[in-house]
């Protein structure tokens, strides 16, 4: 969306917890300039040709995921794209190569998360190859993205844009991060934020996130304790729970509890976090603003977590008021894989439509 705002002309703000979500938002919204991008592809081709071994960063489990060759390569690609100086250009190389350290992997393409694909088992239009063709497909993923970026050059004039932190609860001034955006700047906000314990939300980057650097095993951790709706929380956690001011979210929570602690941590820390974050999206909204948000329900530990309900529920409570709902089926399925037998396929998203309601703020 954030594309399609400054393409329009307009302003945008975007925030994501991920920093290859992050990553991938600026590339797209970013117009560089055609000439040097093309100037730095064949200066990096020349390194990547003439480049000695290099070791590769860390990244988790890479000697599960990657081959020895396949390993040598990317590292030897990745040295090549650091030679480039910071900027724009190089950020859109760095965003091209993460997702050809993934297509690299042994990673079934069919699912998010990374999971070993079995024999025979490709993407399509790509050979089974034990050690793949690192420089082709950065080649081809270069000249896909190219095509891309060369259409922002005739576009009208961009909107300004700017990334407003990586905590939905917490956005932040672009001009001083240290300050929060301004109450009552924002006219929009679209959003589809996670599903409770549906998704492993960094895992599913892991293997990107490590061959860019942006995160160690270890801040991979912290990563994800910073995400809504992320499935662990340490012993001491569970059990710590009180009134979300929900009746039937509570009761839920309790019958989940009594069959997993740790599946009812996640959805009533989930809860606790949409919360806040509806809290955030009322006090940067302008009176009438209207928040935008696509959400599915899933199933919890066999029972079915209607997360449409709550989070209209958690809408009226934090100042808004429900404007439109409409109900969409989910023909794609890459992102919703049932994994044990307690799981279900999710098969409808939720369109929620809400409008902030005046409040004392506006006088």
């Amino acid at each position: 969306m954030a594309l399609e705002t400054v393409l329009a002309g307009n302003v945008a703000y975007w925030s994501d917890v991920n920093p290859l979500a992050r990553a991938i938002t600026k590339a797209k919204i970013t117009r560089v300039d055609l000439a040097d991008l093309v100037s730095a592809f064949a200066r990096i081709e020349t390194r990547f040709t003439k480049a000695k071994d290099v070791p590769p960063p860390e990244v988790v489990n890479i000697g599960l995921w990657y081959g020895e060759e396949t390993t040598r390569r990317l590292a030897r690609l990745r040295s090549a794209i650091q030679a480039e100086p910071e900027g724009d250009v190089a950020d859109l190389l760095w965003v091209i190569f993460s997702g050809v350290a993934r297509t690299c992997s042994r990673a079934d393409p069919r699912f998010s998360v990374p999971v070993r694909r079995k024999a025979g088992v490709v993407a399509r239009g790509r050979r089974l190859e034990d050690e793949p063709d690192v420089w082709g497909l950065f080649e081809q993923a270069f000249n896909v993205n190219s095509g891309r970026i060369s259409t922002l050059q005739v576009a009208d004039p961009l909107g300004f844009n700017a990334c407003v932190g990586d905590d939905a609860r917490s956005l932040r001034d672009p001009a001083v991060p240290a300050s929060e955006l301004p109450a009552a700047c924002v006219d929009l906000i679209i959003t589809s934020p996670p599903y409770a314990g549906a998704q492993k939300y960094i895992r599913s980057s892991s293997l990107s996130i490590g061959w860019l650097g942006m995160a160690s095993v270890r801040e991979m951790k912290a990563l994800d304790t910073k995400s809504i709706g992320r499935e662990r929380f340490s012993k001491d956690a569970l059990g710590e729970f009180f009134e979300t001011g929900m009746p039937e979210a509570d009761a839920f929570i309790r019958r989940v509890a009594d069959k997993n602690p740790m599946r009812a941590a996640v959805v009533f820390n989930y809860l606790v976090e949409m919360n806040e974050a509806f809290v955030e999206a009322a006090r940067v909204l302008r009176r009438g603003g209207r928040l935008v948000m696509i959400v599915g329900n899933n199933t919890i530990c066999g029972e079915n977590f209607e997360t449409s309900e709550f989070m209209k529920t958690l809408a009226l409570r934090s100042g808004f008021d429900v404007k439109l709902e409409l109900v969409d089926t989910i023909k794609g399925r890459g992102l919703m894989t049932a994994r044990n037998k307690t799981s279900a396929v999710i098969t409808r998203e939720w369109v929620l439509v809400f409008e902030r309601r005046p409040d004392e703020s506006d006088r």
